[in-house]
């Protein structure tokens, strides 16, 4: 090679490697910009109301708490209860439990306010239980909330006033309202310390979200099998407001409570 040739080559490198310096300094920049222009996406938390009329389940400085709206005309929000009793057995006192309602089947409100009346009484959680295990009785008979009332030692009475009074149903209508500002269409929705979870969710699913909450990194929890269907919200067109039949409810197998008879 030349000594021209030779001068050529050697004085091409040092431009080369320095085009690619500053290739690499305007790139570093603009892939910054672009993570900066693309943060994480910021989780969705609620302020849920909690009524001074709502059931409770576990203490009141619980760290946890889920508010729970659900409908006992709903069969998912049946499925919903085994679950929401693993959660007390694994977590305690962490986690307390609340309930309001949220009207999706005609009739239904008319259970919820039952249930309100029962909660006067000090029976809530009974009387609650009792409904669900017994949900296709409500649909036949209006009057069952009475009889159950009777069996779990209520004041009847009492119990006839508070279910029919203004009082409770202006607690019902409540309870829809925050379940419509909420934009609560289906149930069961659960807010867990705000953060929303819709329909019936299997116990891990909850167990997630809690165990982060409480800063836990063993699950508490473990996975069981999903059903082949996932379960849904039912959602708020009972009546076939959008032209379409609603759906028929789920055929349910019982559940190990034993049924009221009359």
């Amino acid at each position: 090679m030349s000594d021209t040739r030779r001068g050529l080559v050697a004085g091409i490198r040092p431009w080369g490697l320095l085009a690619a310096l500053l290739a690499l300094l305007v790139a570093v920049p603009a892939v910054a910009q672009r993570a900066a222009a693309d943060p994480p996406e910021a989780e969705t938390v609620v302020d849920v109301g909690i009524a001074g009329w709502s059931p409770i389940v576990g203490p009141a400085d619980a760290p946890v708490t889920l508010v729970v709206f659900t409908e006992y005309l709903c069969p998912f929000c049946r499925r919903l209860e085994p679950v929401l009793d693993q959660l007390r057995e694994a977590y305690g006192d962490r986690i307390r439990i609340v309930y309001r309602f949220r009207t999706v089947h005609p009739g239904a409100e008319e259970l919820s306010a039952a249930a309100l009346a029962a909660h006067r009484q000090g029976k809530f959680r009974m009387f609650h239980e009792r409904l669900f295990a017994n949900q296709q009785l409500l649909r036949e008979r209006p009057q069952y909330p009475v009889r159950l009332a009777q069996q779990l030692g209520l004041d009847v009475e009492r119990f006839r006033a508070d279910w029919r009074g203004e009082s409770i149903r202006k607690q019902v209508e409540a309870d829809q309202a925050e379940a419509e500002r909420l934009e609560v269409n289906g149930v069961p929705t659960t807010f867990v310390n705000g953060r929303e979870l819709s329909g019936a969710q299997g116990v891990e699913k909850f167990g997630e979200l809690i165990d982060r909450l409480l800063g836990i990194q063993t699950p508490t929890v473990f996975t069981t099998p999903e059903p082949a269907t996932p379960p849904t919200p039912v959602q708020n067109r009972g009546t076939g407001e959008d032209g379409t039949p609603p759906p028929p409810p789920e055929v349910l197998p019982p559940t190990p409570a034993a049924p009221v008879t009359e």
